[in-house]
């Protein structure tokens, strides 16, 4: 297992812990996989980018939500934090990213 695996399995086990409640998801499109959840007092998605491209997402999350996301980019460096400030986001090659935000 390379190093970026490793940082994804952490993410992972960081940001979606035992117990969330899976939510129905509807992505339109190729190449990502998607998959809601709800926490206490936050919704997280999971979104995977399946290609070696780079995409662009439009996410209906509100202004200010966190993404943490591994890439080729990032390999075996920690996590990178973003924060999101449009409902649009670049998913990097190979990318899986975990959106967080308060729930409503």
């Amino acid at each position: 297992m390379c190093s970026s695996d490793l940082r994804v399995v952490q993410l992972l086990h960081d940001e979606l812990p035992p117990g969330i409640t899976l939510l129905h998801t509807a992505v339109h499109g190729s190449g990502v996989e998607a998959q809601v959840f709800a926490t206490t007092g936050q919704m997280k998605a999971l979104l995977i980018n399946k290609t070696r491209s780079t995409i662009t997402v439009e996410l209906p999350v509100p202004k200010g939500a966190q993404a943490r996301t591994v890439d080729m980019d990032t390999g075996s460096l920690p996590v990178q934090t973003i924060q999101i400030e449009n409902s649009h986001l670049i998913l990097k090659p190979q990318a899986v990213v975990v959106v967080s935000w308060p729930s409503v």
